[in-house]
């Protein structure tokens, strides 16, 4: 190759352009705007002739150089350096070809500007190399047609010619380039996937476009050779094919079951087994529209009071009060069957647990009677404790002050208030009086003052409404104030039973990627043709790599159970070693479950392949439901806890993250 611009030349060259590309990255992204215009820019500036040498009009650029400047490409875009993959694996063809004549027809025309597409697999086949589309002779002999229909074709949209793939008469496959120009060529921008949402990676049919000669096993050509066209092309959007929401719906759980506290009687009081038995038959039927509430965001409020009426809410209600006063260890469970079928409807109750727990330690006789019977009745409690812009996560500003004999007036604002716009009863976590010890307020959601906003946008466990709740001069009563920072002057599991509910949140996101990635498997995805199966489900890498995802599942969730029969022990038997013992057993299934849950929801993917990318599948929120929970208290801790116990049998600190 002759020589090169060097590195620093080229570096200064594209510099600006891909700042300008960065800067609109993320509304393109927003938006899914197709990156027209800044594909032309790099086409202007000489980027996609980057290779090509001096000599015939690129830029000379070696490797190294190409290589280092598609990183800084893929840092201001990662969509543009994918949809011009297979241009630059042309060009790399080229420039090795052994004629000279193609070779240098073909770098002419990429130094001329010309870019070219990618649309070589195909959907339905059993395997990956498998081509369907085909190239035929027509009846009157005088030619050659290329029919067939091409998925995953990264770049098609923004190219003037397309590369591609076909079988010749049912014999052998032949290279083909096909102007985009051509009659029966269509570019249709139906690539839904949940990543990389601006490559064009959509479908392209080739509907009898003309070949001029029978085309061997190299590099054939269509009849028509029209002269490049590098305006934007006009993209072609099948809303037929783009995904649509299934009926399914929220509606559809209408007039199912009341709740309790609309029909005036108490719900069930439930054993253990009935309590199992009742989550996984609502689980079954949350399973069935996770994805659609997922994708538009619809909060699960039927959902929410079919939980509510079946009893599972009041399972950890004192017997003493007409609760069922169930173990740790059925509530961990339940929790857990209602996260496989939908995680956001396992979280939400996981305050109303938590305080329930509140109750039961520090509530007065009175107290306790008048909201575990609101309980009982399937009212709700949701959560209004961690606020967001303070140093740390037990850093609270909100704060009750006086407002004459037994009154309060609370005022602050909360963040991460899950579950709070469908609850019917706020906890309040709140300094009593300025810098005084913190204490929770029992607020009702429809007291004047009190304000939830729905402006929660994680991007995972996206329909929990863990948004904003408003405080402005709210009147609180003595008589629904209970103590919270006493809590942790003494031995407790308080912490430990809040941390081993996430921990079962975790355990059934990690289950429901396991089971999602081998039914795809099974029912959907193409052998790798190395493998030398029929089906992917027989690919022995796919295999072993569901052994490894089972294994870690299989542990977290022994870890899981552990944990909460060491909660339970500790809550029979409370000392400063039982509740160390239990805050030790949920730390490592906080862990485990992080663990398992990132890596099932990642290698779903690896497994399932690439079909499984497509938004419509919303297989993604598997990661995204496991990396927004997994966030809420480090893993790195309690193994950091665990750690200091294994070498000094130093017990963990008394507090509520553990």
């Amino acid at each position: 190759m002759s020589g090169t611009t060097g590195t620093t030349d080229l570096t200064e060259r594209f510099a600006p352009v891909f700042a300008e590309i960065a800067e609109g990255s993320l509304d393109r992204e927003a938006d899914r705007r197709l990156p027209y215009d800044e594909v032309a820019r790099l086409r202007e500036t000489g980027f996609t002739r980057i290779r090509v040498p001096r000599s015939q009009g690129g830029l000379g650029a070696t490797l190294p150089e190409f290589f280092r400047l598609l990183v800084a490409l893929a840092q201001a875009d990662s969509n543009l350096p994918q949809l011009l993959r297979g241009h630059f694996g042309f060009v790399e063809s080229r420039l090795v070809h052994p004629d000279g004549n193609v070779r240098d027809r073909w770098l002419r025309r990429i130094s001329d500007g010309m870019v070219v597409g990618n649309a070589q697999s195909e959907l339905g086949n059993r395997s990956f190399w498998e081509n369907a589309t085909t190239i035929s002779e027509v009846p009157d002999g005088r030619g050659w047609r290329l029919t067939g229909k091409k998925f995953y074709s990264t770049g098609s949209l923004f190219a003037d010619w397309i590369h591609t793939t076909a079988t010749v008469d049912g014999g052998h496959s032949a290279d083909v380039l096909v102007p985009t120009a051509a009659q029966g060529v269509h570019r249709l921008d139906d690539w839904d996937g949940f990543g990389q949402r601006l490559t064009g990676s959509g479908t392209t049919l080739f509907e009898d476009v003309e070949m001029a000669q029978r085309p061997h096993a190299g590099l054939a050509q269509p009849a028509h050779l029209p002269p490049p066209d590098h305006r934007r092309p006009r993209a072609q959007r099948n809303e037929s094919e783009r995904g649509v929401r299934p009926e399914l719906g929220v509606s559809a759980w209408k007039g199912r079951c009341m709740t309790a506290s609309e029909q005036k009687i108490r719900v069930p009081v439930l054993s253990t087994e009935e309590a199992v038995e009742a989550a996984a038959e609502l689980a079954t039927d949350f399973a069935a529209a996770a994805a659609w509430r997922d994708a538009e965001r619809i909060l699960p409020s039927d959902e929410l009071d079919r939980l509510s009426a079946s009893g599972l809410l009041a399972t950890t209600v004192p017997a003493t009060y007409g609760g069922a006063d169930l173990p740790v260890a059925t509530v961990v469970e339940v929790i857990r069957l209602l996260s496989v079928a939908d995680p956001n409807i396992g979280q939400i109750p996981h305050s109303h647990f938590v305080y329930v727990s509140n109750l039961r330690l520090h509530g007065t006789p009175a107290q306790q009677s008048q909201l575990f019977a609101e309980v009982l009745a399937g009212k709700r409690f949701g959560n209004a404790q961690s606020e967001a812009g303070t140093k740390h996560v037990r850093d609270i500003r909100t704060t009750l002050v006086p407002d004459g004999p037994g009154r309060w007036r609370l005022n602050g604002r909360k963040f991460y208030a899950t579950g709070a716009l469908l609850a019917d009863w706020i906890p309040v976590l709140a300094h009593l009086d300025v810098d005084g010890p913190l204490h929770v307020a029992w607020v009702e959601r429809t007291t004047p003052g009190v304000e939830v906003i729905d402006d929660w946008n994680g991007l995972g466990q996206r329909t929990t409404a863990s948004g904003s709740v408003v405080l402005t001069d709210v009147s609180v009563t003595t008589d629904l104030i209970t103590p919270y920072a006493v809590t942790f002057d003494g031995p407790q599991t308080y912490g430990a039973f809040a941390q081993v509910l996430h921990a079962a949140i975790d355990a059934g996101i990690a289950r429901a990627a396991v089971l999602q990635a081998a039914a795809f498997v099974r029912d959907v995805s193409r052998p790798y043709p190395d493998a030398g199966v029929e089906r992917a489900a027989d690919d022995p890498l796919v295999i072993h790599a569901f052994g490894e995802m089972e294994l870690a599942v299989r542990a977290a969730e022994a870890l899981l159970k552990e944990a909460a029969a060491a909660v339970d022990r500790a809550g029979a038997d409370l000392t400063v070693e039982s509740a160390g013992q239990a805050s030790l057993a949920v730390a490592a299934a906080r862990a485990a479950t992080t663990s398992a849950a990132l890596e099932a929801s990642t290698r779903l993917f690896e497994v399932a392949g690439t079909r499984s990318a497509a938004a419509s599948l919303r297989l993604d929120r598997h990661w995204r439901n496991a990396r927004t929970h997994t966030l809420h208290d480090p893993a790195a801790w309690k193994i950091q806890h665990l750690g200091h116990w294994a070498v000094t049998g130093t017990l963990p600190p008394n507090h509520g993250q553990l």
